[in-house]
């Protein structure tokens, strides 16, 4: 990316990294840029420029949606002197979980293309007067991978899809329920809802829970116990997974049915919580 003052280019910008971390009670966006300041063609002055922010915006099949405003963590000024100068920089930005939530909605299972627009002011040096704007853009395309990674390495991935957490296993039986359940949430980060669904049907199979309620239903709703009406919710649930189960894997195989990141976060949702709940009170 290109920093130009009326259309003088004193600087190039290489984007280092864009990086997800975890703060407290919400995530930090962090974008590290490599800044090298470039010296003036002879006998242009030289000039200076100031960068307030830079704006990410989120690039989809659907349009483009502001996500964030970066501010730097120190005051970034580039001045252009007779030599070549560098510096690495950073912008930083506090996400909320829906902001995420709604990021990852938009990214729908595939790589994250982002815009960023730099903004700030910038002029002469020495010439505390004559001030104009100063922008510029820049496109970076983070692969899928890349950023289930990042979203894991923050301890985030959980957190985007309820936020029911999946339940750790505290024994050598409830090992295989987390397993799927964790390949349950892969598959929806990669947006493979038909596997992300029939994963889910496993997780219950583990669970030893079935279509048909465990307990014996009374005839009068109003004297069902609270576990009783659980048991009915799961086994409600349970039948959700079915199809998908028994699809060739990829969701639009053999079933007539296409599932949607809708769907297959409501599954994942339910299923979750069900685990977390049944393992606490089995």
């Amino acid at each position: 990316m290109k920093l130009t003052v009326e259309h003088n280019i004193i600087a190039d910008l290489n984007v280092i990294a864009l990086q997800l971390r975890q703060g407290v009670g919400a995530f930090d966006l962090t974008l590290l840029v490599h800044l090298t300041t470039t010296p003036p063609p002879a006998p242009s002055v030289r000039r200076w420029a100031r960068i307030d922010s830079v704006g990410v915006h989120l690039t989809s099949a659907n349009g483009g949606r502001h996500l964030a405003t970066l501010r730097p963590v120190s005051a970034v000024r580039v001045e252009q002197f007779d030599n070549t100068l560098t510096q690495q920089v950073e912008f930083q930005a506090s996400l909320q979980r829906r902001q995420l939530l709604a990021l990852e909605d938009l990214r729908d299972g595939k790589d994250l293309n982002l815009r960023l627009s730099v903004a700030g002011v910038g002029g002469v040096v020495d010439d505390d007067v004559g001030r104009v704007p100063v922008s510029g853009e820049h496109t970076i395309t983070l692969r899928r991978s890349e950023w289930i990674d990042q979203l894991n390495a923050a301890g985030a991935a959980g957190v985007l899809l309820l936020e029911a957490s999946i339940p750790l296993a505290v024994g050598v039986d409830d090992a295989g329920i987390a397993r799927k359940l964790l390949s349950a949430e892969t598959a929806f980060h990669n947006g493979d809802y038909g596997k992300c669904i029939g994963d889910c049907r496993l997780a219950y199979d583990r669970l030893g829970l079935t279509a048909t309620p465990k307990a014996t239903l009374l005839d009068k709703q109003l004297d069902m116990s609270f576990l009783q009406r659980v048991d009915l919710l799961i086994a409600s649930a349970r039948h959700c997974t079915h199809l998908p189960h028994h699809d060739d894997g990829d969701g639009d195989g053999n079933s007539e049915h296409v599932y949607s990141r809708e769907e297959a976060r409501f599954v994942l949702q339910v299923t979750a919580a069900a685990a977390a709940y049944w393992l606490k009170v089995q």
